[in-house]
């Protein structure tokens, strides 16, 4: 997932040190995100009050928006790749995900001495239509549908760009959340018109394309592309992400309808967005060209994101490492006054344990091909 997929797919050479951070800090949080969701953080602060509730609420909407900034970066880079279809871009896409679909399988194939279903098997052949990762289909489905956004996008002016980005902010981030909560979804109605799977669905990802796109090209401030304005600074986007946060954590515990909760968990929830675009302003400006070697480590680092994401998620790990290993449901592990601690040392462990296996992993089949060439 969430490697350097855009930079690969669009063919850039070079790499920004600030975004590649980013992508791994947004990896991390993918991690935490998903410790919280299926460790059982979750089940545990539903049951709790005062302190536990709003630090599980505090970490989760601080972490809410990694999957659409890793689309804002796509569409970052990606927009610039041009209007011709790029079956090659396609195969560096669909192929890591054939590869671990099918190896891992077989893995716990041989661990479990094929317990399986055999359909299981054809599904695992099929990953994009049997959506064995709901990201990487909706990424591939991204790629394939580019070169025609790329089209629509060259031949945009600052202001129509601009007009087009506030209209997807209203439809996906404003009216759809307005339609769930009381006293509003009395009067504002979204059924039978558009639901984008709680921003998990193909419009939310075009729309965060189509964001990340406008943001390569222009300012949502226009003072700000001369870069004397006050919104050309990382320290406003630093004051109003934290702002933007505290904000999402208040209406989820003060907010009389409990179906904000619900909300809150959206992708496209226009709180969440708006952290996103602070996130991403905040690292597209650092600026690390005179670290030419801590650019590349960084880049390194990065670019094992993609098999971290897919090992990590594939189900049979992900029953293990939430189930089994590092299951917190347990509301005595929150008797620690070093839970938060743990907690980031689980994430870490995780990121660092699949990253490895998929540095290994991609040595070996480097090898093999090149061995391959020689013979």
């Amino acid at each position: 997932m969430p490697d350097s997929l855009a930079d690969r797919a669009s063919g850039a050479k070079t790499r920004h040190a600030g975004i590649e951070l980013l992508r791994i800090l947004m990896m991390l949080e993918i991690v935490y995100l998903h410790l919280a969701i299926h460790g059982g953080f979750e089940t545990v602060a539903e049951e709790s009050t005062g302190f536990l509730k709003v630090s599980y609420w505090t970490l989760l909407l601080f972490a809410r928006c990694p999957v659409y900034v890793f689309v804002m970066i796509t569409g970052y880079f990606l927009s610039t790749a041009g209007t011709k279809i790029n079956f090659k871009r396609l195969l560096k896409v669909y192929l890591p995900m054939l590869f671990y679909s099918i190896v891992l399988r077989i893995v716990f194939a041989i661990a479990e001495r094929g317990t399986d279903n055999p359909i299981v098997f054809v599904k695992s052949c099929l990953p994009v239509i049997s959506k064995q990762w709901y990201f990487m289909t909706l990424y591939l489905l991204i790629v394939i549908f580019s070169p025609f956004l790329n089209l629509m996008i060259e031949r945009l002016d600052r202001k129509h760009f601009l007009i087009l980005v506030g209209i997807l902010f209203f439809i996906f981030s404003i009216w759809q959340p307005l339609s769930k909560l009381d006293p509003m979804r009395q009067v504002v109605k979204i059924e039978n018109i558009l639901w984008t799977e709680e921003g998990k669905g193909l419009y939310g990802f075009v729309y965060m394309y189509i964001l990340g796109a406008f943001m390569r090209r222009h300012k949502f401030i226009k003072k700000a592309e001369d870069g004397k304005s006050i919104f050309d600074k990382p320290w406003i986007y630093i004051v109003l992400f934290f702002v933007f946060l505290t904000l999402n954590v208040l209406l989820v515990l003060f907010y009389p309808d409990k179906r904000v909760e619900k909300v809150a968990y959206y992708y496209d929830h226009p709180l969440t967005v708006l952290q996103g675009i602070c996130l991403f302003r905040i690292f597209e400006m650092i600026k690390l060209d005179k670290f030419p070697k801590l650019g590349k480590v960084i880049a390194f680092i990065s670019a094992g994101n993609l098999g971290v994401y897919m090992i990590s998620e594939f189900i049979k790990v992900r029953n293990l490492l939430w189930t089994q290993w590092f299951n917190v449901s347990d509301p005595k592990f929150y008797g620690s006054r070093f839970w938060l601690i743990k907690f980031a040392l689980i994430v870490f462990a995780v990121y660092c344990g699949c990253w490895l296996i998929d540095l290994l992993t991609r040595r070996v089949i480097t090898r093999l091909v090149e061995n391959n060439k020689k013979n």
